[in-house]
């Protein structure tokens, strides 16, 4: 996933809305933004996903699902964006945004597993097995995400303090080498 993003070329200033959301999904600021978006999707896993949960924090566990469902939401419209910015074609070259797109699949299906397919679980007599089922489900696809900025450019730059030290080499002697 650590891939380099490959960037298709700007389009004609002739296609203003394709140049505008090019320009939008390459600027930085919308890079942390998403960035900090697959941070705050990582956070709502600090209540466990679990029935046995549910039971003592229901209101917690729900508003964090929720949160996640928005996410996932919000990293739908980065796919279109960056299918409308670079054609379908143009998107589909990069290894990280096939990768995204397939999460961003993945994560749709656990909304419509998680939400939607909960009513007819119920009336089935399932709905302990299903929330099992979905809330793992829902936990992998929050995971995968977080592998996606592994290595991107969208995260701010750090610093890896590196110690200086001296090294003096005698009589051009590769061997021996003194460190003071």
């Amino acid at each position: 996933m650590a891939q380099p993003l490959h960037v298709p070329p700007k389009p004609p200033e002739s296609a203003k809305l394709r140049s505008y959301l090019y320009d939008l999904t390459l600027s930085r600021g919308f890079k942390q933004s998403f960035a900090l978006l697959v941070v705050i999707n990582s956070c709502t896993l600090v209540v466990p996903w679990n029935v046995e949960e549910e039971k003592q924090r229901r209101n917690v566990l729900f508003g964090l699902t929720i949160l996640s469902a928005l996410c996932n939401i919000l990293f739908t419209i980065e796919i279109i964006l960056k299918s409308v910015a670079f054609t379908v074609r143009g998107f589909w070259q990069s290894r990280r945004n096939r990768g995204d797109f397939v999460i961003t699949i993945l994560g749709l299906t656990w909304i419509v597993f998680h939400f939607l397919f909960q009513v007819p679980a119920y009336i089935a007599g399932g709905i302990n097995e299903w929330k099992r089922l979905t809330y793992t489900f829902g936990y992998m696809v929050v995971i995968l995400r977080f592998f996606t900025i592994a290595g991107s450019a969208a995260l701010p730059p750090t610093e890896i303090p590196v110690s200086r030290k001296k090294i003096h080499v005698e009589n051009a002697d590769v061997n021996r080498v003194d460190v003071h």
